[in-house]
This record gives C-alpha cells, sequence and structure tokens, in this order.
C-alpha cells in the first residue's frame, strides 16, 4: 500500500510466450466519476415509491390548454380564418397539405377586369369629389435576362451549335 493506494504486481515470467505482468492500482477517491454511484437502499425506497394523486396536484399544460381555446373558438370562425384552420386541421390529420381551389383562367379575367374597372370608377369619383389621392404604382419594366446568361453577343459572325461562325472575307 502506498499513500493510501493499493498496488498488486504479478510476478515476471521470463519466458517470451509468457503473458506480460498485470499492474492493479487502486486509485481510491483520486477518481471520482470512475466510481460506481452508491445509493443507499432507503434513499432508492423512496424515489421509487408510488405517491398518491391525492399528495399531488395535478400539472396545467398551458400549450394543451391554449389548443382546446382555440379549438373551442374555431366554431366562431368564418371566411378565411375558418377555411386556414380547416387546412391546419386536415394538415395535422394527413400530414400533407390539403388542394387549393382552382379558378378557370377566363374567370379569373373576368375577376382582374372587374376589380380594375371598380378602382378606376372610385379613383374618378374621389377626383370629382376634390380628394387627392396618391398615383397608383407604375409597373416595373422586365428586363431580359438573356446577356446576363449567355453573356454579350458577338458583333462578328453567328453562333451555331455553340460555335461561333465568322467567314473570311472580314
Amino acid at each position: 500500500m502506498v499513500n493510501g493506494q493499493t498496488v498488486k504486481v504479478l510476478p515476471k515470467k521470463t519466458s517470451s510466450s509468457q503473458r506480460r505482468p498485470v499492474v492493479v492500482i487502486n486509485s481510491g477517491q483520486a477518481f471520482p466519476l470512475s466510481a460506481k454511484p452508491s445509493i443507499s437502499v432507503r434513499t432508492h425506497e423512496k424515489q421509487s415509491a408510488p405517491t398518491s394523486k391525492s399528495n399531488k396536484t395535478p400539472e396545467f399544460d398551458f400549450s394543451q390548454a391554449s389548443q382546446e381555446i382555440r379549438h373551442f373558438g374555431s366554431k366562431q370562425f368564418a371566411g378565411k380564418s375558418k377555411k386556414e384552420y380547416e387546412d391546419e386541421q386536415y394538415f395535422k390529420l394527413t400530414g400533407r397539405k390539403r388542394k387549393k381551389h382552382q379558378v378557370p383562367l377566363p374567370i379569373v379575367r373576368g375577376i382582374k377586369k372587374k376589380a380594375a374597372e371598380r378602382e378606376a370608377r372610385a379613383r374618378e369619383e374621389a377626383k370629382q369629389a376634390g380628394i387627392v389621392l396618391p398615383q397608383p404604382k407604375k409597373a416595373k419594366k422586365e428586363y431580359d435576362n438573356t446577356t446576363r446568361v449567355h453573356g454579350p453577343a458577338p458583333s462578328v459572325g453567328f453562333m451555331k451549335k455553340g460555335i461561333l461562325r465568322v467567314k473570311d472575307k472580314v
């Protein structure tokens, strides 16, 4: 025993085929994490003993309560909010989004045309009444991105199958 440590040394063997000696060192409290935690039987029994529900107050789950409140309030939803709530419930049940209702293109064009007419009529009435309205936003110009994608066009010759063809006479 050296400084409170137990050292066990096996005798050396001279033969080369024999196993090498094994040194066992017991360091005690030098490495507290390597030792198994000692739990007394009494404390373990107290931890695992079943508790009665009468002694324990029930825990309140706020997220569950907020979901229930929203569910009860959803019966009063109307229009877009009702549709969004139904889509949420569909996603929760199936795991995928519900298909959106598609309107035929001619009907969409008619809707946009009527909306533009209503907007123009409202602007005209406001102008006659002397109300100053802000200018409508102008549509941004769409630029051709072909030069950015393909680079500048050559001033001489022409491209054919990715090869610039130039005549010899130039």
